[in-house]
């Protein structure tokens, strides 16, 4: 009872409001609990409460995704609450029953459960008030950051279909790493809290938690040492203090509000990191396959990071040692590889080799090379190198790497136990993806941050097993980012305009956004939209705007002809094409374009019919911002909204 008492300081701060309160609820009786009986009928225990429920809860994140498929692909979403009540009645039979107690009990001690109660807690504490509290969710504020508005389509996406079809054009697939929005439908489908409060203010939050947990648990695994939990916990806590003081777009990586992909996928790639050192190395048995398979697959379908560096650590220690068991890992893990790029795979488009390419966006960059070339753009080495700049991209590539500290002291940890290869074979492939690939939205980064666990794990180890001096570089290493980022913050002050999210490029009028709720609440949920909402601001004209605009697939939650086309492969596959960056691209489906601006401009019957024929359109939300509205549409379709600018017609079934 005393270890779990102070754990109510962390729901003391993660319980902010009644909905959290209510999606606390279920994260615990419908995620955390179920999966950790799972972790213990196939496996074992870990011998403590609080580890078991870390890794336990993405595993019944990953049981969750089979629920939530089944169910939405039969049209009883409604009904997945049956799911995780049907599981822990299973292990109310006899059979099944010792899962509930913990059979070897191995408590931590309780300096343990206070480090990460208090991780936990000011983690916490710095997302509800430094990045929430700047990010207001829809309809209070002016403006949303797309990323935001893109993930929600995909969650309204996700509760009513199996596969998903891409939100921004209607009849395609979306080709995205989308399972941690799909977690998110779960969760809406089980609380009916809506898409919009479960994706701005709740998910993230218990997910941080794990996230502690699983990274302090890969810790304590590799250096049998309990205070390299606590340490790795710090590292990833200390860079968000200063949200605790002033607001900011985003957490500091490797976790990420902006990026719920981010956050899930290094948790369930963490999870996978734990498992396959107990079975490759410390004699686990077989029946971990099981959950390192379901679990590499949910990594996998989460961010296209994960498998690279699983398969990195695993293919180091496979060439270390050379055992048959370590290639069939390695095997397997790039065989599940190749089974999500046929399934979810997708966001990866547009990407190049190019060595250094990430210094292109490093602030600083463009005024110490003159290089002002756009990412992914340019050759296999960064142009500043090419044009002879060699002094100023050095001087970059250093600051770099100090900002990156943390991701680097993990490489101490060279030694004779295959354990240390493993990761190190994680952390090689963090670093070769971060320096040598070129995406148009910066994602390389994303390689550095999946790793960053593993690395904070080997530092951890390198501190409990080294001497008095070694110990100390380890330690100044580890916490050069928490200084970075309050340094950064003290000299700048905060990085964005003012406490909340405001930008003139992606301002939604009132009206735009009240007739978007109003749409959401007098559609069905399958109905398709034609709308000419596509750019951002709705007021900038194509060819040209930035393709970015979510205003009906995004606030409304409902699938359009055409709308903001920028993420798609097509488009990031065109970066540069024009001197245009991938955002800006022409419309990868130009016909859908023409006929929605026919439609809305110099309706005809013949028009609407094709709409209606062609894409099952039952709705048009037509924005006079956007463009030509012709009041001619009110004569031959009934005009059932307006608001402002924005009119509302219904097709009809």
């Amino acid at each position: 009872m005393k270890r779990a008492l102070p754990w109510l300081l962390v729901a003391l701060a993660g319980f902010h409001t009644l909905d959290a309160v209510r999606y606390g609820v279920y994260f615990a009786l419908a995620i955390a609990l179920p999966g950790t009986l799972l972790l213990r009928a196939v496996w074992r225990s870990l011998g403590n409460w609080a580890e078991d429920l870390g890794l336990g809860a993405i595993v019944g994140a990953a049981w969750m995704l089979v629920g939530w498929a089944l169910f939405t692909a039969v049209g009883l979403q409604r009904w997945l609450i049956l799911w995780p009540l049907l599981t822990l009645a299973a292990f109310a039979l006899p059979r099944l029953r010792s899962c509930w107690r913990i059979a070897e009990p191995q408590p931590l001690p309780l300096w343990w459960t206070w480090g990460l109660v208090i991780a936990a807690s000011l983690m916490l504490a710095a997302t509800i008030r430094g990045v929430m509290a700047y990010h207001v969710m829809p309809p209070d504020g002016t403006s949303y950051y797309q990323d935001l508005l893109y993930h929600l389509s995909m969650v309204s996406e996700l509760t009513r279909a199996v596969p998903p079809e891409l939100p921004q054009v209607v009849g395609e697939r979306l080709e995205y790493h989308w399972f941690a929005n799909a977690d998110m439908a779960a969760a809406v489908d089980i609380t009916r809290l809506s898409p919009t409060m479960v994706l701005f203010r709740l998910w993230v939050l218990p997910w941080l938690v794990v996230a502690l947990l699983v990274c302090a648990t890969l810790a304590r695994t590799v250096s049998r040492t309990w205070w390299t939990g606590v340490l790795a916990a710090a590292a990833l806590t200390a860079p968000q203090l200063y949200l605790l003081v002033d607001t900011s777009i985003n957490l500091n990586p490797p976790v990420s509000y902006l990026s719920p992909s981010q956050t899930f996928g290094l948790i369930a790639c963490v999870a996978v990191g734990i498992l396959l050192i107990e079975l490759l190395f410390r004699n686990g048995p077989r029946s971990l396959w099981v959950l390192i398979v379901a679990l590499a697959l949910l990594g996998g379908g989460s961010k296209p990071t994960v498998l690279p560096v699983l398969i990195g650590a695993v293919g180091l220690a496979a060439l270390y040692q050379l055992r048959i068991k370590t290639v069939v890992a390695g095997a397997l893990l790039v065989a599940v590889g190749a089974l999500t790029l046929l399934t979810v795979a997708g966001s990866t488009s547009g990407s190049q080799l190019q060595f250094l390419a990430i210094l292109k966006t490093s602030p600083g960059y463009a005024s110490l090379t003159g290089d002002h070339t756009p990412a992914g753009v340019g050759g296999l080495v960064v142009p500043s190198l090419v044009n002879g700049a060699v002094l100023g991209t050095i001087a970059m590539l250093l600051s770099v790497l100090l900002i990156q500290a943390a991701s680097l002291t993990g490489f101490l940890v060279v030694r004779s136990d295959p354990v240390a290869w493993f990761l190190i074979g994680a952390m090689v492939v963090g670093w070769l993806g971060y320096l040598f690939i070129d995406h148009p939205g910066v994602s390389e980064s994303y390689f550095l941050y999946t790793a960053t666990p593993f690395s904070l794990a080997a530092a951890g180890w390198v501190a409990a097993t080294a001497r008095r001096r070694v110990l100390v570089v380890v330690l100044v290493l580890l916490f050069v980012s928490p200084v970075k980022s309050f340094v950064q913050n003290a000299i700048k002050g905060d990085t964005e305009a003012g406490p909340v999210f405001r930008s003139a490029p992606q301002w939604v009028y009132p009206d735009e956004q009240s007739t978007a709720l109003w749409l959401a609440a007098n559609s069905a949920p399958t109905d398709v939209v034609a709308t000419n909402t596509w750019c951002r601001p709705v007021d900038a004209k194509t060819p040209g705007c930035d393709a970015r605009g979510y205003i009906v697939s995004g606030l409304a939650g409902r699938r359009t002809v055409i709308e903001g086309w920028a993420y798609t492969n097509e488009a990031m596959a065109a970066q540069g094409v024009g001197g245009r960056r991938y955002t800006e691209q022409p419309s990868p489906w130009p016909d859908r374009i023409a006929l929605v601006t026919q439609a809305f401009a110099n309706p005809t019957p013949a028009l609407l019919q094709r709409l209606h024929d062609q894409y099952g359109v039952r709705w048009l939300y037509a924005d006079s911002r956007a463009g030509t509205v012709s009041p001619e549409l009110a004569d031959l379709v009934p005009l059932r909204h307006s608001n402002g600018k924005v009119k509302i017609y219904d097709l009809g079934g």
